[in-house]
Formats: C-alpha cells, structure tokens, sequence
C-alpha cells in the first residue's frame, strides 16, 4: 500500500479489509479516513465524509474514530465540540449538520488526541481543552509501553477565546509532558 490511494490519503494504513467473496472489494482506513475500492485498489474513493463550503465536512456515517465527550456551547446552541481520539477535535456551528477540524494553533506534538473541552458559563466564546499525543490515557496499557518512561507523553491545556475556532497553548506552571 503506497501513495495510490490519492492525494487525500495521509499515511500507512491502520486497518484492512478485503470483501471474502469479491477480492476487488476492498475498505482501508488510517488515523481518521476511510476508503473503498471496487477495482481492486486500482482507484479508491474515500467513504468518510461529504467535503462542503468553507472547509467542512458532513459525515457519511463511516468515522474512524471516537469522541471523548458531545460539548455544548452555552451561549451558542448550534455550536458542538466534539474532542476525538486519534484526530484531534472537531467542531460544528450548525447544530451537528457539518463538522470542521478544529485543531488551529494546536502544536502538532499535541494533535493526537483531545480528551476534553470546557466552555466558560460566564465568558462567552472562552474554551479550555485538554491534548496529549498519546490516545486511550488512562488505559494501563499505554503505560506498560515503556514510551511514558523513555519520552513522556506530550500535551497540555489549550485555551479558546473564539469559541473552539483557534487555540493556544496555556501550559503556564505545567510541564509539557503532563497529560
């Protein structure tokens, strides 16, 4: 599997299924994409989502990964934040019809994983989340894999003060590697 599957594919795939009963059906995913062949991997369509005006996406129903918690703006009832394993954050304006990648000044180091958002009662558009670039904490077994000793797992809090739009790091007084 290499750089055929198209412009949009964004690395080794992580999962593989071949159809037992036509070897020309074909789904391959990666850290947050999906796609499908029918010609036995000559071309590949991605099967995720439907791509929409100013950057969004609207889901076709086939998402490659989980989210951590539904967050609702409490001043905005069409805002959801959506924080997602593996890909970071996502976010809507419209009450769920469509999605955008909500990972703007996020350090890439961070944008694995994003456990948590909260939105401020009482300051409209102000957001704090949590990142690290380790997914499945506190699952034990990402501690029994020795990289929490040999590297840490980076991360931190982020603060928002458009709404979940672009972020910044907020780390003041805590170490990087504290997810």
């Amino acid at each position: 599997l290499d750089a055929t599957y198209g412009p949009s594919w964004r690395g080794s795939p992580i999962g593989l299924g071949v159809s037992p009963v036509d070897p020309d059906l074909c789904y391959a995913s990666d850290y947050g994409s999906a796609y499908r062949t029918t010609d036995g991997g000559t071309n590949w369509t991605q099967v995720y989502a439907e791509n929409m005006p100013a950057g969004r996406v609207r889901s076709r129903g086939l998402n490659v990964t989980g989210s951590y918690g539904v967050i609702f703006d409490p001043f905005d009832s069409g805002r959801i934040i959506l924080p997602t394993t593996d890909v970071g954050m996502f976010a809507s304006s419209d009450g769920g019809d469509s999605w955008k990648h909500n990972i703007a000044g996020i350090p890439s180091s961070w944008r694995n994983t994003s456990y948590w958002a909260v939105f401020d009662p009482d300051v409209e558009g102000k957001v704090w989340s949590v990142w690290s670039n380790c997914h499945d904490l506190p699952r034990e077994k990402m501690f029994r894999s020795g990289k929490l000793e040999q590297h840490g797992y980076g991360g931190g809090v982020a603060l928002s003060t458009n709404s979940g739009d672009s972020w910044t790091m907020s780390n003041a007084y805590i170490p990087s590697n504290t997810v």
